[in-house]
């Protein structure tokens, strides 16, 4: 006597096929909204605070480095 079609075990891939790129696209997304929308208070987004960040430290160790001994 044959198993019926819906007592038989449906494989893992098939079932869940596609799902990883949707939670990677809404995740992506939400990062991306996050970095790059402009912070209250502050009228700038995450990356450009980054950016100053970066360029305020890079100006005082290349000061740093050209004191003399």
């Amino acid at each position: 006597m044959p198993i019926p079609k819906h007592l038989t075990p449906v494989p893992r891939a098939s079932r869940q096929s596609g799902q990883i790129m949707t939670e990677y696209v809404i995740v992506a997304g939400v990062l991306a909204a996050v970095f790059f929308a402009p912070m209250p208070g502050a009228d700038k987004s995450l990356f450009q605070l980054l950016i100053d960040a970066f360029r305020a430290a890079w100006a005082s160790y290349s000061y740093t480095i050209s004191l003399p001994w």
